[in-house]
């Protein structure tokens, strides 16, 4: 996995205790150590973190072994993997948080009850039903979708490949209602359909760039 991994990870033998939000060692698979960012905050968690964009630093426009195998900094801007994803999903990890902040600071999520991703020989195929939040499900759009980046192309659109017009890799259909790796850029009141955006945050815009996001997973 290339990613910078914080060296202030916590050890807890049970996340679900009296312990606090932070650094936690997982074993996805067997001889496989990973520290992840455990956030007992949040409400219903623990959560694990697989997805998260704080700022504009950190390149998301990236091929398909990088987001196999996850990149960014887990103190910041990150991509956990989409291998470690699916490892655990398969390991009962079924529930999926979704968190956005826009750029006038409110606040929205969504969680989907039913949430997996299948193995690469099926592209990480997308599963994410059940939804319930205060905001759109833009993953309805991209549900049943494998995931596409510029060097892999498994969209539905016969015209383009989606992750090179919208600047990113996700679930492209044709091509997006949510795409939370997109470019990050600021809301100056025009959508933008190549942003970090999620469809219809805001009453009467459809393409809204988003300022932070993150994506999460728990056991049921």
């Amino acid at each position: 996995m290339d990613v910078t991994i914080r060296k202030d990870y916590q050890t807890c033998s049970d996340v679900h205790g009296s312990c606090s939000s932070g650094w936690y060692p997982i074993t996805p698979s067997p001889g496989q150590t990973l520290a992840v960012y455990c956030d007992l905050d949040s409400p219903l968690g623990p959560w694990i973190v697989i997805h998260n964009r704080q700022d504009g630093k950190g390149n998301f426009y990236r091929g398909w072994n990088d987001y196999k195998n996850g990149f960014g900094d887990l103190g910041g801007n990150f991509w956990i993997g989409n291998e470690i994803i699916h490892k655990l999903t398969d390991l009962g990890y079924t529930i999926m948080r979704v968190e956005l902040e826009a750029w006038d600071e409110s606040k929205r999520h969504i969680e989907y009850g039913t949430f997996s991703l299948a193995d690469e020989a099926d592209n990480y195929r997308l599963q994410a039903t059940d939804p319930s939040g205060n905001v759109y499900n833009a993953l309805s759009y991209h549900n049943g979708r494998q995931f596409t980046t510029f060097d892999s192309d498994n969209d539905v659109c016969g015209h383009c490949n989606c992750a090179v017009a919208s600047q990113g890799a996700w679930w492209y259909a044709a091509c997006v209602d949510s795409s939370l790796n997109g470019l990050y850029k600021e809301d100056l009141g025009n959508d933008i359909a190549n942003s970090m955006l999620w469809y219809n945050v805001f009453q009467g815009r459809s393409h809204v760039p988003m300022k932070k996001a993150r994506m999460m997973i728990k056991n049921p």
